[in-house]
């Protein structure tokens, strides 16, 4: 009889029933014994993003502690291992035996951290020597002993910045328009691109993304406005995003109506139509100054010789 809450119930088991409760509550407790207090990862850490530009190694570490029934930890057999995307064994270290390092990293991984037989390591740390794209993934760290083991999980995301935005336009003479051209290559990983006209998002645009043979990315997009549609100075922006790291870059025009004020924030270079000569109002005067002033020079010069000659 079973009583629950003033009411009694008559529970009917059989005696192999009972047995395979009792033997699956073994079973459980011998699991629990296995997984938890043996062995307990603390802390792993990756970096998030890095910089495939960049000649810095990268650092990864995974620090773990172990419980008091583990003190006798050189009769134990341990494991630690770093694998990448869950399947890849990067590096597998065992008490008492060689580390193993994957062939396809053995040259990239610094291999001079060593555990001294017969001490209690706290630490496995995963030191890449070079950077390369081919770096991003999914890095976890496992630690194993015959009660237990513990693992952590942690992305990281290589990038190529661009080293610069080509951000220009042409004056079409003929058409009274003006073409805004904007691109990047050799970046990582696939990019996104916006244009703004005085701040204006412009949601119709075109955009040409091509993946090359190593895997970067160039990007490039053109846009064509009427003169007309435009303000006497008008601002145009090219923002490059990388939106799996957070990362974004940008370049500035200017264009004004009035032809003397076409410049842009940085070293974009600026092609026009209407005017190949490049000799813009503000040269025109320049030149016309420099004229006049020689022309007063050989006056006074002239004159001084004529006086010299009658003296």
């Amino acid at each position: 009889m079973y009583n629950m809450f003033g009411v009694k119930y008559r529970i009917l088991v059989s005696s192999g029933e009972l047995s395979a409760i009792f033997i699956s509550y073994l079973i459980l407790l011998l699991y629990l014994s296995r997984v938890i207090g043996a062995v307990k990862i603390s802390s792993v850490s990756v970096p998030s993003r890095i910089n495939s530009s960049s000649t810095e190694p990268v650092k990864l570490d995974c620090v773990f502690e172990f419980d008091s029934s583990e003190k006798n930890l050189a009769d134990h057999e341990l494991v630690i291992q770093w694998k990448l995307n869950k399947s890849m064994l990067l590096y597998q270290w065992i008490s008492n035996k060689p580390p193993f390092i994957n062939n396809t990293v053995k040259n990239r991984i610094d291999s001079t951290y060593k555990i001294l037989p017969g001490t209690k390591p706290t630490n496995m740390p995963l030191t890449f020597t070079t950077r390369s794209i081919d770096l991003t993934g999914h890095y976890t760290c496992k630690v194993a002993t015959f009660r237990g083991e513990d693992s952590e999980e942690r992305l990281m995301q290589a990038f190529v910045p661009m080293d610069e935005i080509n951000f220009y336009y042409i004056l079409d003479s003929d058409t009274n328009t003006l073409n805004i051209i904007c691109r990047a290559e050799r970046i990582y990983p696939r990019p996104s691109l916006h244009l703004f006209i005085n701040e204006k998002s412009l949601m119709i645009l075109e955009i040409n993304t091509l993946e090359k043979e190593n895997h970067l990315y160039d990007i490039n997009a053109t846009y064509t406005v009427p003169l007309d549609n435009l303000t006497s100075k008008t601002t145009f922006n090219c923002t490059i995003n990388l939106p799996q790291v957070n990362y974004s870059d940008s370049k500035i025009l200017y264009y004004s109506k009035a032809g003397s004020e076409n410049y842009s924030n940085n070293s974009s270079s600026l092609l026009t139509r209407s005017n190949p000569s490049g000799i813009g109002p503000q040269n025109t005067y320049n030149f016309n100054l420099l004229l006049l002033t020689t022309i007063i020079a050989i006056y006074q010069i002239t004159k001084t010789t004529n006086y010299k000659k009658v003296l």
